[in-house]
């Protein structure tokens, strides 16, 4: 496993430094060295970049004087992006308000689905030739909304009896709606032949939900496989790609129901209210994405990304690289 790592890395380097630069995921999007549409002029070449530094990328200068054109080293972009998926819920526990009962669920039939919100700012830069990282800035805003039945309880903390196992059935149907900062950071590697590209990124970001006691953590992975559309002599260039994206976002819910609405009958000895928690894990944290990029010139570029197949998402971005 090793050994394949090095070998990947070694393999990146290679590539991306003798065909190469190209933006990653929401950064932009991706650029061929000059002589893919036809050698450029020197003069043509100062004309088409002009970065605010030569560093980064690590020996970008070298890079740029031996005649590679390299995206410009800096970027701030606005992402906006949605999406819901349904989840599987379990560890459901309901704890009465008024006195020292609890109960848990062992058996759970279910329809959980989850969705959110959010805009961000990302800022990045390019480490390598071949490696972009960026950071994420913003706010974002979601809801769950449970929709569990289980055929029986188990009261908790009984006294003079412990666990009372009832067979009764309960529903469990609420909104559970939250919003809060949001942070994380990414990275973006991306390699290419001729009109083809190959992005893989990996990001992680944090919600922190006002409504919620604990953060909501995402990890996310993608690979695309590209091409790239344009000519050397037009300012505008774009490009298409299709992949797959991995989210990793299991989390922890909690609401407060009234008893007699999920349990008739049982109020008189729950008390008549109670709040619950619950963990979620997507069902399918698989699904596939295909999008496209525009570079109206090395300065302003649009990106759109659509998700599909169990998760449903959309994103929409702007970056301006300087």
């Amino acid at each position: 496993m090793r050994k394949t790592v090095i070998i990947l890395f070694i393999s990146l380097i290679v590539t991306s430094t003798g065909l190469w630069g190209q933006s990653g995921d929401f950064s932009g999007m991706p650029q061929k060295t000059y002589w893919w549409f036809g050698k450029q002029s020197s003069s043509e070449l100062q004309q088409n970049v002009k970065p605010v530094s030569q560093h980064p990328p690590f020996c970008g200068k070298k890079r740029r004087n031996n005649g590679m054109v390299l995206p410009l080293p800096f970027g701030t972009g606005l992402n906006i992006s949605v999406f819901e998926q349904p989840y599987y819920s379990k560890n459901l526990r309901m704890y009465s308000t008024q006195n020292d009962l609890t109960a848990r669920a062992d058996t759970l039939y279910q329809d959980t689905q989850s969705g959110e919100m959010s805009m961000a700012i990302r800022p990045d830069f390019w480490l390598f030739p071949f490696l972009n990282v960026y950071g994420v800035f913003g706010y974002s805003a979601g809801r769950t909304t449970p929709n569990m039945k289980a055929p029986s309880i188990v009261i908790e903390n009984v006294p003079g009896i412990g666990e009372l196992e009832i067979d009764t059935t309960i529903e469990l149907k609420d909104k559970v709606y939250y919003n809060g900062p949001l942070y994380g950071f990414g990275a973006t590697v991306s390699t290419g032949f001729k009109s083809y590209f190959i992005l893989l990124n990996y990001e992680y970001s944090v919600t922190q939900p006002t409504s919620l006691e604990d953060d909501l953590v995402y990890q996310r992975f993608s690979a695309k496989l590209g091409i790239l559309l344009g000519r050397n002599n037009k300012k505008a260039k774009g490009s298409f790609w299709l992949g797959t994206m991995y989210m990793d976002d299991n989390h922890h819910f909690e609401g407060e129901v009234d008893v007699k609405d999920i349990m008739p009958g049982f109020e008189v000895i729950f008390g008549d209210k109670a709040t619950y928690t619950a963990d979620v894990e997507a069902t399918h944290p698989w699904n596939f994405i295909f999008g496209g990029s525009l570079m109206v010139n090395y300065h302003h570029i649009l990106m759109l990304e659509m998700g599909f197949f169990q998760r449903q998402q959309a994103s929409l971005s702007y970056t301006f690289r300087f």
